[in-house]
């Protein structure tokens, strides 16, 4: 009765619907590969690449799976078969040869797939699922909805009838239970969970499967019908939408990177079964698919595991389905290129990877070169940054995180965090995937005091995680987890803000606010700057305000994770328990990791301490307890984490303000910590290695100037600025002396060299140059002295050949001060004119556009001219 309830109410919701949903067409086979490249297959498998993949594949079937006892079809003669659909290969096994039947080239196919099908009803008929539970209960349904809809797919028009009406009518149980349990409910509208949308994708592969299959009563079609509908609703009006917002234009997703990594196979299954059942497609018709294979290049780090963002981490070492749809549907050098790494002989180490290349792979298409992505990627919607310094095994990279909104239930509390790799982690998020919702998961893997962020202890905060009391950590709070596309721009889901992204070929630059990952009476800004100027020096500079800072316990702590034990500079001044837990005065720290060496140094606060944490039983050491994981760590493919720092302030402060260096290096030119402090009240700088950071102290983003003194001479200084006032013209003076000018971008960053005498010097940076009429353009040309630019300061003609004036239409005028810089802002004459009028000769000069910066009275005009 209740199964009844269930079908009504959906069948009249699904009635409401105005949309259109795409026919099914009535000829087979439908999932997962098309009929055509069936027809493809069975022409080109006697040579090239397709033939001697089908001859591995084949070879690999009749030696190995046949052969198994489990799966025992060896000779024609069936009483000595044997199938047994509760091993791990028995499913598998089911494809293949509905594949060789399909194919036409195995003269038992016919019998063994009968064979195999008369024993998977029996298997199907002696299922109770309600003797499992939880992951085992829904991995069941689903590997069955997968492969069963496959099985009566793909020999429905070649089994005897009885056979394919029992299949249906078995396999229409599984899809009836999957439906009335974890789809048509209200768990199952969850349009951003990874669950759902897995579920969704399945249930959709066997509905198309049983749709108009025989065998079953006309109820029972129109109950497929319905859910059909419910499913393609499900799709368009809920899932896909969420995945067209998180995905964008840059092919960023919210689950973490290995849980995209198991999903978007799926998606692309669904993509295929629909584009083969009903023309409907979803590859064209979704303009983010195209860009979803940049997670195979940004996901995955140089030594080919995925960024430990979520849960879990996975190696790249084989081709999949994603890569080889992507590049035949859209010929992207980038799936090409993967296709033909990981599709390539080395890497296909069994005969399931050897089938699915068979499956998917376009066979015709041409060789690409390596291609070459940007270095630098953001993904806005879903909060993560990442960069890289070559496409090389031995490249550096860094990543950050800011999520807008969270979570998903494989996301951890970890907003602004960064980690940092050279050949091996460096800096690192710590713990282990042991299982989801263990003790190790709860109160340490999935919490801020495992990843590289800040956490702000309280005593009295009492912390909670799936409705469970967990460790007080002092960091991120749970988030209640995102069901719907709408929830992601609920007040109660914000937590964090991106203000800024900016990057270039040489850096990458990152400003967000997590604030609202904490809770809201105990700070209220923290925004982190995050960058990383390729290729071995990256700063962190945060602005914190603490809340209630009088009466309250507000211990902030600037958290980074190492695998081996860093040294620390100074001595230590507290010893909690020896070896584990010691604090230090000191402010420089260096690690190594693999061929990888980093070195950190503390510069704000001025005063602080550092707590080292680690070691055998306090690798996850969280208020007083350790929480290891419940099972052993494989340390090739994870990375734990065993030690930690907590630099912390020697004095509550209202405004906390955080500032490190940190230096990249490797065994043959280890790191070494760097750099000096330059602070006043509107600037933050760092003196490191001939180069010159400068931010705005309070954390603005469109500065006007900046101060350095003092600043050591007889070197050429590289000035990088950040946080100006975006498209505008700044000069550098040294000693009050313009020396440069030059233009801060359009993300407010300014490059520029300085030449330094020797001795101690003022640097200022300062927007004191009036706007160019058009700025970020090149001048009109005006040969003719009638067309002189409009204004009080005329500079005609421009274009000139060398020789121009420079004239200004101001009576009160009697002298002015010209200096001339060529493109890259060096300073190339300077004239001192007594007279408002001027007559240039620059015809020793080259071809190009240079500046003029024309002071007079109280006033600084920029122009620009070009010589031809």
């Amino acid at each position: 009765m209740r199964s009844v309830f269930i079908f009504l109410f959906f069948f009249l919701l699904t009635a409401c619907y105005s949309q259109d949903v795409p026919t099914i067409h009535a000829n087979r086979p439908r999932l997962d590969i098309s009929a055509e490249r069936f027809n493809w297959l069975k022409a080109n498998i006697s040579g090239g690449e397709s033939g001697e993949t089908y001859s591995r594949f084949k070879s690999s079937y009749d030696r190995n799976w046949v052969t198994d006892a489990d799966t025992y079809l060896v000779g024609s003669d069936s009483s000595q078969w044997h199938y047994n659909f509760n091993s791990n290969s028995a499913f598998q096994m089911s494809k293949m040869t509905a594949f060789l039947l399909q194919l036409g080239t195995d003269g038992l196919a016919q019998k063994r797939c009968e064979f195999i099908i008369s024993r998977y009803i029996e298997y199907l008929e002696g299922l109770n699922f309600n003797n499992y539970s939880g992951d085992t209960k829904e991995n069941l349904l689903r590997i069955n909805c997968d492969y069963g809809g496959i099985l009566l797919d793909w020999t429905y028009d070649e089994i005897p009838q009885a056979l394919r009406q029992d299949l249906s009518k078995a396999l229409y149980r599984v899809l009836e239970y999957f439906m009335e349990n974890y789809v048509l409910t209200p768990s199952g509208n969850s349009y951003v969970s990874s669950h759902n949308i897995y579920n969704c994708s399945i249930t959709m592969h066997a509905t198309l499967a049983l749709h108009g299959a025989d065998g079953l009563s006309s109820s029972q079609m129109s109950t497929i019908n319905a859910w059909y509908k419910t499913l393609v609703d499900k799709w368009e009006n809920g899932i896909l939408p969420a995945f067209a917002y998180f995905r964008d234009d840059d092919g960023g997703w919210n689950w973490g990177a290995a849980y995209s990594m198991f999903g978007l196979p799926r998606q692309y299954q669904l993509f295929d079964d629909m584009l083969y059942a009903t023309d409907k497609n979803y590859y064209q018709d979704q303009p983010w698919v195209r860009e979803s294979i940049n997670q195979y290049w940004y996901f995955y780090r140089p030594d080919h595991f995925t960024i430990h963002l979520g849960d879990a981490i996975i190696h790249l070492d084989q081709a999949n389905r994603v890569m080889y749809r992507h590049a035949a549907q859209f010929g992207d050098p980038r799936s090409q290129y993967l296709v033909q790494i990981y599709g390539g002989v080395g890497y296909l180490n069994n005969s399931s990877l050897i089938f699915q290349k068979l499956l998917y792979k376009d066979f015709e298409a041409a060789n690409v070169q390596h291609p070459q992505p940007p270095l630098n990627w953001w993904a806005n919607k879903t909060g993560l940054a990442v960069s890289r310094t070559s496409w090389e095994d031995d490249a550096t990279m860094l990543w950050f995180y800011c999520a807008p909104s969270k979570r998903a239930d494989h996301e951890h509390r970890d907003n602004n965090t960064f980690t940092i790799i050279r050949d091996k982690p460096l800096i690192l998020d710590a713990g282990f995937y042991d299982s989801f919702g263990t003790s190790h998961y709860n109160n340490y893997y999935s919490r801020t005091i495992a990843h590289n962020s800040v956490c702000v202890y309280d005593a009295s905060e009492t912390y909670r995680n799936f409705g469970k009391t967990v460790s007080n950590d002092g960091g991120q709070i749970e988030s209640d987890r995102l069901e719907n596309l709408n929830d992601v721009f609920s007040d109660d889901h914000k937590r964090g803000k991106w203000i800024r992204y900016a990057s270039g070929e040489d850096y990458s630059y990152q400003v967000a606010d997590a604030a609202d990952s904490y809770q809201a009476d105990k700070l209220d800004r923290f925004e982190r700057r995050v960058l990383f100027h390729k290729p071995d020096r990256v700063l962190v500079l945060d602005h914190i305000h603490l809340l209630y800072t009088q009466s309250n316990e507000r211990k902030a702590k600037y958290i980074n994770h190492f695998v081996n034990r860093p040294e620390i500079s100074g001595k230590i001044i507290n010893t909690q328990v020896a070896d584990h837990i010691l604090t230090y005065n000191g402010r420089d720290y260096k690690t190594t990791n693999g061929k990888g060496s980093l070195a950190i140094r503390t510069l704000l606060p001025e005063s602080t301490t550092t707590t080292l944490i680690g070691g055998s039983n306090y690798e996850y050491w969280v208020d007083g307890t350790n929480y290891p994981p419940d099972r052993n760590i494989d340390l090739v493919n994870e990375h734990p984490g065993f030690w930690r720092i907590e630099v912390e302030p020697t004095n509550v402060q209202e405004n906390l303000t955080f500032l490190h260096t940190i230096k990249i290096g490797d065994n043959k030119n280890p790191a070494s910590s760097g750099g000096k402090l330059i602070s006043n009240a509107n600037t933050i700088g760092v003196d490191w290695e001939n180069h010159l950071y400068l931010f705005q102290a309070q954390g603005d983003t469109a500065s006007m100037s900046y101060t350095a003194n003092p600043v050591a001479g007889d070197r050429v200084l590289k000035i990088f600025a950040l946080d100006l006032k975006s498209n505008s013209s700044f000069g550098v003076f040294v000693d009050d002396t313009l020396q440069r000018v030059g233009d801060a971008n359009k993300n407010g960053v300014f490059e520029i060299t300085v030449d330094l005498s020797s001795g101690n010097h003022k640097l200022v940076l300062k927007d004191t140059i009036a706007a160019d009429p058009n700025p970020g353009t090149d001048p009109e040309p005006s040969p003719e002295e009638g067309n002189k630019e409009s204004g009080s300061v005329l500079v005609y003609p421009n274009p000139t050949n060398g020789i121009f004036t420079v004239s200004i239409d101001e009576d009160t005028v009697s002298e002015f001060e010209l200096s001339i810089y060529d493109s890259n802002g060096r300073k190339i004459s300077e004239h001192h004119q007594n007279s408002n009028q001027a007559n240039i000769d620059l015809t020793a000069l080259s071809a190009g556009i240079y500046l003029l910066i024309i002071q007079y009275l109280n006033k600084t005009i920029k122009k620009k001219i070009v010589l031809i």
